[in-house]
């Protein structure tokens, strides 16, 4: 994928998710959609882990969406539309999550 085409899903991947999305229902075809779509990959797979569980203070928590290929993680939190996005979030272990 050019540069200029990965641009141009880009584009079409926030206009089709404007305004819509329940993060409960949503979040694996949102990121399915684009991590395919958008970043190319082929196959998901073994890649992707949907509400991965972590304890955190004791209590079970869970990822949305959780990365890990070679020596890289990609932890995903969604919000629900009106939701404060400045908030910041610690429930995803002992890390501190920001927008």
């Amino acid at each position: 994928m050019t540069d200029k085409e990965q641009k141009k899903a880009a584009k079409e991947f926030a206009a089709y998710w404007k305004d819509k999305g329940s993060e409960k229902s949503d979040t694996q075809t949102y990121c399915n959609q684009l991590l395919t779509d958008v970043f190319g990959a082929e196959k998901l797979t073994g890649l992707v882990k949907y509400e991965k569980p972590v304890i955190v203070d004791g209590n079970q928590k869970y990822i949305d969406v959780y990365i890990r290929h070679d020596n890289v993680t990609i932890i995903v939190e969604q919000k629900s539309l009106g939701k404060d996005f400045t908030e910041k979030l610690h429930q995803s272990g002992d890390i501190m999550l920001f927008n």
